[in-house]
């Protein structure tokens, strides 16, 4: 854990280990609160991983992650980024602490304080309006000046990691049990071209089958400039059934 429960939390965690041999597998188990993103060797293994806090009363899930193809003789690193959501929408029973705890047997790899922890300095809160209210989560946001470059990579040379803040033998509140996962994780593949027409400042993009997808932007602007992206269902009261719909 980090020492934080303020709600839209980000945090970055780090942590080095060894292999001799690497094995055919090597299965993480991994929980978060309230989402994580996992790079192993600065390559991303798990994109949104986590699910809401919903399994049982006061209890949440874990992820089993296969990292074996990720790694390397020697030296190896596993960074997280972990999003704490502090709320709860009509789905998420929030803990009341950002937090993450993982475990390898096969690497003899787990959490602790041999973790390095640092708040995301890239993160902040941004103004009205704000999501509906049933929403589980919050808006994302980010100020490029202020990010750690390659956070996630072994070449690293930035700001240092300090110890994360151990709360306890597995498993202790405020998480609880976590149990496995009913579904599958994500499947993600690499960033993808896609055409495009575009009508004065319209663009429209032709997905080639029905996808759920993420966007990716590459933009050039000057030091300062905001950019704002949001869904057309962005702020909607309600949901299924009734005459609007929640984002």
């Amino acid at each position: 854990s980090h020492n934080c429960s303020h709600p839209n939390s980000r945090v970055l965690f780090r942590q080095s280990f060894s292999v001799d041999e690497i094995p055919q597998s090597a299965i993480l188990h991994i929980a978060a609160d309230t989402k994580y993103y996992l790079y192993i060797n600065g390559m991303l293994a798990v994109f949104d991983g986590g699910l809401f806090r919903e399994s049982t009363k006061g209890n949440g899930w874990h992820d089993c992650v296969e990292l074996a193809r990720y790694l390397k003789k020697g030296e190896n690193l596993l960074a997280l980024m972990v999003w704490y959501f502090g709320n709860g929408g009509r789905n998420n029973s929030d803990s009341g602490r950002a937090g993450v705890i993982f475990e390898c047997p096969t690497l003899d790899l787990h959490s602790g304080s041999c973790t390095g922890a640092l708040p995301d300095p890239s993160a902040y809160e941004t103004k009205a309006e704000n999501p509906s209210y049933i929403y589980g989560g919050h808006n994302y946001s980010a100020d490029g000046r202020l990010a750690l470059p390659n956070w996630e990579k072994p070449d690293y040379a930035g700001a240092a990691f300090p110890p994360a803040q151990e709360l306890g033998a597995y498993p202790c509140a405020p998480w609880n049990l976590c149990l496995k996962r009913p579904i599958p994780l994500f499947a993600f593949s690499a960033i993808t071209e896609l055409p495009f027409t575009q009508n004065e400042n319209v663009c429209t993009i032709t997905l080639p089958y029905a996808t759920q997808t993420t966007p990716y932007l590459r933009i050039r602007a000057s030091e300062g400039t905001v950019v704002d992206i949001r869904s057309d269902r962005y702020w909607v009261q309600g949901g299924p059934g009734d005459a609007n719909r929640y984002p």
